[in-house]
């Protein structure tokens, strides 16, 4: 197993941002949460050696594993949910990203980028223009490393994911902002555009672009998907629910990427809100960060600058010791 990335703040030197100082803490108390796990049924190690050993990618009760595992202590919300309830609990999220997506926005070997089903946007609060900007990003490989949450300790591997799923995010934001064509989006994309929701392609796939893909994807969605869970609805700043109208779908789109005020919020929910147990970052365009969101979602720039602190100073320490060593080994008696 590779160093633990993420550890209680250093004392001394200047102290840190009042956020960053926030969610080194937070972090800190999750190593503790995380380390602390112990005993029959724990299985030792990183959060992919335990994700891969313990999360399942057929439908199933999670319940004596979730428990077994001692991840009631880590995972508190109340939206939990543990045994199958229909199609759905909390590993859901993993199970779908290993087969069709309902709107993939981009994807390749190791990851998929969508627009989530439910209220996109929800927790940007009544009155804001751009939750059609709502986006998030999972792993779906069967192979390396994956990850519960990104508060929790990391591994060198780990954290180099979560920076590979930042930078595939920007890389949407900017096919967004360029309205690129889908042939650069993926195949999970592509498979969507031609096959629609019933087997009809949603338009001429050699010319549509991601705002074309998108508009499309919404308004053609059939009513049984709209209606069951969980369901759709898309708002604009009038809090009108607009998801089956395809000129307000796309004015919306447009006015979010055009904008030169918007900026994109990469964040994650701390396992404290989570429904989902598989790490998933999503991504906003907004001026500032509403206030409701402020205590349920942890910035992901933030986090990554963290761990990437401590993976320094513990590779600066390993220095130290090997020099150490290297001079006692050398000293004359």
């Amino acid at each position: 197993m590779g160093d633990q990335l993420s550890r209680p703040a250093a004392g001394g030197g200047e102290a840190a941002p009042k956020n960053e100082q926030l969610i080194t803490d937070e972090m800190a108390v999750y190593l503790g949460k995380w380390n602390s796990r112990s005993g029959p049924g724990v299985t030792p190690g990183s959060q992919t050696e335990v994700f891969r050993k313990s999360v399942p990618c057929c439908p199933a009760d999670f319940s004596a594993t979730f428990f077994s595992e001692q991840l009631d202590g880590i995972f508190t919300s109340g939206k939990i949910v543990l045994p199958m309830q229909g199609p759905y609990n909390s590993n859901h999220l993993f199970r779908d990203s290993q087969k069709e997506t309902k709107i993939p926005i981009y994807s390749d070997e190791n990851y998929t980028v969508m627009h989530p089903l439910g209220e996109p946007g929800l927790h940007l609060g009544a009155g804001h223009g751009s939750k059609v900007s709502h986006l998030m990003i999972v792993k779906h490989s069967r192979d390396g490393p994956i990850t519960f949450n990104e508060m929790l300790p990391s591994t060198m591997e780990e954290v180099i994911d979560l920076k590979t799923r930042m930078e595939v995010m920007d890389k949407v934001l900017s096919g967004f902002k360029e309205d690129v064509l889908i042939s650069d989006l993926g195949p999970k994309v592509m498979e969507r555009a031609t096959k629609g929701w019933n087997g009809t392609p949603l338009g001429n796939t050699t010319t549509m672009t991601i705002r074309d893909y998108l508009t499309e994807v919404i308004v053609t969605m059939p009513e049984d998907i709209r209606s069951g869970r969980p369901g759709y609805i898309l708002k604009n700043k009038d809090d009108a629910e607009i998801s089956r109208n395809r000129d307000s779908v796309r004015a919306l789109i447009e006015e979010v990427y055009e904008s030169s005020v918007l900026k994109p919020f990469i964040a994650i929910q701390p396992p404290s809100e989570n429904s989902q147990l598989l790490s998933h970052m999503h991504c906003f365009m907004v001026s500032s960060v509403p206030e409701g969101m402020v205590d349920t979602y942890r910035c992901c720039e933030t986090i990554l600058a963290i761990k990437e602190k401590y993976m320094s100073l513990d590779q600066s320490e390993e220095e130290e010791d090997e020099c150490e060593l290297t001079r006692q080994s050398t000293r004359v008696a």
